[in-house]
C-alpha cells in the first residue's frame, strides 16, 4: 500500500469513494466531481492510500488561518467499504499526519487537527477516537435541519512522538 498526494489521474477513484461514502452526494457521479473540484478550489488537499493503482482511502484537508498556525481540518476521510477494518485508516492518517509535519517542517510540524462528524455516525465516532481525537464541542442544526455533529480535534504532537 502506498500513501502521497493525490494527482489528476486519481480523479475516478477519488468519486467513486466520494459516492460510497457521503450520502450528501446522493451516488451521483456529476456531482462527486463537483464537490471535488470545489474542494480543490478552496485550496483542499486529498492524500490517498493506494493499492495496486487502486484508490483505497483519502482524507480532504486543508489549513485555517495562516500556514505558520499549522491548524488542519479534515473535511472528507473515507475508506472504501472493502478495505475497513484493516488497519487501512489508521496507517492513512498516520502517513497524513507524517506527510503533513514535512509540509509544515519550517514551522515545527502540524500542531492541531480536527473534524467535524455527525453525532449519529457512531462508527466514525469510536474509529476517531481510537485514532486519539477528542470531542471537544458539538454543532446543533449546523449544516442539515436536525442533525447534530460532534466536534473532535487531536494534538498529533502528543500521540505521535
Amino acid at each position: 500500500m502506498k500513501f502521497r498526494e493525490a494527482n489528476k489521474k486519481d480523479l475516478n477513484g477519488i468519486i467513486q469513494i466520494l459516492i460510497e461514502s457521503y450520502i450528501s452526494l446522493e451516488g451521483s457521479k456529476e456531482l462527486a466531481k463537483k464537490e471535488y473540484k470545489t474542494e480543490l478550489n478552496y485550496g483542499h488537499h486529498f492524500f490517498i492510500a493506494v493499492e495496486k493503482k487502486e484508490v483505497i482511502g483519502l482524507i480532504a484537508w486543508f489549513y485555517h488561518g495562516l500556514k505558520k498556525h499549522c491548524l488542519i481540518e479534515i473535511d472528507r476521510f473515507a475508506v472504501k467499504s472493502e478495505y475497513r477494518r484493516k488497519g487501512v485508516g489508521r496507517k492513512l492518517f498516520q502517513k497524513l499526519i507524517e506527510n503533513l509535519n514535512k509540509y509544515f517542517s519550517k514551522y515545527g510540524g502540524v500542531r492541531k487537527v480536527f473534524l467535524v462528524t455527525r453525532k449519529k455516525n457512531k462508527r466514525a465516532l469510536i474509529f476517531y477516537k481510537k485514532l486519539g481525537f477528542k470531542k471537544v464541542g458539538e454543532l446543533k442544526n449546523h449544516f442539515y435541519k436536525k442533525v447534530d455533529y460532534a466536534i473532535l480535534e487531536i494534538y498529533p504532537k502528543l500521540i505521535f512522538e
